[in-house]
């Protein structure tokens, strides 16, 4: 779902990571990814730097959803805007996503 949703929203709209693990360094695994997911002090500055306007999770096989789900959904910045049996799609408060096709605006 992610890897659609980019090839849609892509270049107007980067994603902080993709399915790509091995394009990042170690570095960022260490400096930028684990401290959002594992919800560390920093995880919201670290989304503000990149201008992270929404955030896709998967919702593991064994239901227990990640500790960044929670942290957005009690998050008065934050909104669960979409959700499946298999993704959470939440939506930072910022200005409108508006896009150029009706079909795919968001706002």
């Amino acid at each position: 779902m992610a890897e659609s949703m980019q090839w849609w929203l892509y270049p107007k709209f980067k994603p902080f990571i993709d399915g790509r693990g091995d394009a990042y360094s170690v570095e960022f695994w260490k400096t930028e990814y684990l401290p959002v997911v594992e919800v560390r002090p920093d995880w919201e500055k670290i989304l503000a730097k990149y201008d992270v306007l929404g955030v896709l999770l998967a919702i593991p096989n064994d239901r227990k959803l990640p500790r960044l789900a929670g942290t957005l959904h009690e998050h008065s910045d934050w909104a669960l805007v979409a959700y499946n049996d298999h993704t959470l799609l939440f939506c930072g408060a910022r200005p409108p996503i508006r896009t150029s096709s009706p079909a795919m605006n968001f706002a």
